[in-house]
């Protein structure tokens, strides 16, 4: 009995640590009339809930890419995409010595394409290419 409990309790752990199917993806962020995104973050979360399946990427020069180890979960996932520049506020240094400041960086990218987006993708097995025009999105 002892034996099958332990054979039951290493097949749960391995069958709950498993990560869910991911595919590679890649593409580019625009803005305005075919401008690259310079920087930016893009992150795809599971609709679907699957657990530790966020998926997240750079930008540089308008494009990002993942491999598919590191990819987004299969299935539709929201999509979310930051871009960050400095806002010329200066704030005093958190734990460093008095008198010195460090500028505030600044979310430039309206809340709709990050944290209030309703951008989806469906990502399907293999490799995926998905371009977003912001210009386009509302």
């Amino acid at each position: 009995m002892r034996r099958l409990t332990g054979l039951l309790l290493v097949l749960c752990i391995s069958a709950c640590a498993q990560e869910p199917p991911r595919a590679a993806i890649e593409g580019e962020v625009t803005l305005a009339i075919g401008q690259p995104l310079p920087t930016g973050t893009i992150r795809f979360l599971p609709l679907d809930g699957a657990a530790g399946a966020i998926a997240f990427a750079e930008i540089s020069e308008g494009k990002y890419r993942l491999a598919s180890t590191k990819g987004p979960a299969l299935g539709k996932n929201r999509v979310e995409i930051t871009a960050l520049r400095k806002s010329g506020e200066k704030i005093p240094v958190p734990d460093g010595p008095p008198g010195q400041f460090q500028e505030v960086d600044e979310q430039y990218l309206p809340a709709r394409f990050n944290i209030n987006s309703t951008i989806t993708v469906e990502i399907i097995p293999g490799q995926n290419k998905k371009d977003f025009r912001l210009d386009e999105l509302h």
